[in-house]
């Protein structure tokens, strides 16, 4: 993943994408997508990566102006706003280690170590291991 690169996050498993929600700052997931290519119009399913450093990232809705963010007892949600899309240094919460599994890839936390999870009720959550597959996403640049 390249720095300033805008990208959706598809799995492959329930063939959904990882979507950001305005309201109560949440995350969830798209409708069905069974070919994984993301429709034009679909705005709250694309991320800014922004590079930290060291194989981390921080993933930036630039439509709702939110970071993911995993907050350190496992629940994901949303940053609060953040107009220019620069993380603060001490917003730790959204900062992901980036993992590579063949043409998929895991999100680790920097604060508890839980990768980031899909769940089969359309929920993201997180994960202490890579287990069902769940926590591994194809990542389509746009």
């Amino acid at each position: 993943m390249k720095n300033n690169t805008i990208i959706s996050l598809w799995s492959p498993v329930h063939m959904k994408y990882i979507k950001m929600f305005d309201e109560e700052r949440l995350l969830g997931v798209s409708p069905l997508n069974k070919n994984g290519i993301l429709p034009s119009n679909w705005d709250s399913e694309k991320f800014l990566v922004i590079d930290v450093g060291y194989d981390k990232v921080a993933l930036w809705n630039p439509h709702h102006k939110r970071f993911i963010k995993m907050f350190s007892d496992g629940s994901m949600g949303a940053s609060p706003r953040k107009e220019d899309g620069k993380l603060p240094s001490n917003w730790t919460s959204e900062v992901f280690e980036v993992e590579q599994r063949k043409e998929c890839f895991a999100f680790r936390s920097n604060i508890n170590q839980n990768f980031i999870k899909m769940t089969h009720d359309d929920k993201i959550t997180s994960s202490n291991k890579i287990l069902s597959g769940e926590e591994l996403f194809l990542i389509t640049e746009l």
